[in-house]
């Protein structure tokens, strides 16, 4: 059944993802297209003043892959660790400490024995989920969201009273 619900949990997250819309160009911000001869002078002009690309430094790549998979594989353990440590009769560093002195293998497993959700987690977490995807196919009056520096102005559907009534 964990099976099951992870994979209603994914369909769920991956509907709502796709199911975005798009963002829309507002009129107000779209520029008139440039006269021929300003067009070619533009050109010339902006292709020598581009600046060369440099070669990804290797800090785009701590930043962009290796901090955030330290993040991604260290904040779950962490978490799971903590719950785990304060649900003890005397949650100190020391019970930490004398679970790690069994091993690690035992420490994960007590820890994740201890930690699973139960039935009653997975059915607040999928009516949660059902909800917000119930909540997101409403329909409602298209508004507009404010125009970012690149010009897009993002529409999305304003139901936000059905979610205080549902």
């Amino acid at each position: 059944w964990r099976q099951s619900v992870s994979l209603l949990l994914c369909l769920c997250n991956l509907s709502v993802h796709t199911a975005m819309p798009a963002t829309r160009r507002s009129p107000a911000r779209e520029r008139p297209s440039p006269s021929p001869q300003r067009r070619r002078s533009g050109v010339a002009k902006s292709a020598a003043a581009a600046p060369k690309q440099a070669a990804p430094s290797k800090l785009s790549l701590v930043d962009h892959v290796l901090l955030p998979l330290l993040l991604m594989v260290t904040t779950p353990t962490f978490c799971h660790i903590t719950a785990w440590l304060t649900a003890q009769p005397e949650p100190t560093l020391s019970t930490l400490a004398a679970a790690a002195a069994a091993g690690p293998a035992a420490l994960a497993a007590d820890v994740l024995a201890s930690t699973m959700p139960d039935a009653k987690a997975a059915v607040l977490l999928t009516a949660f989920s059902g909800l917000a995807l119930l909540i997101y196919a409403i329909p409602g009056p298209v508004k507009f969201g404010p125009i970012s520096d690149r010009g897009a102005r993002p529409a999305y559907a304003d139901n936000a009273m059905w979610h205080c009534v549902l």
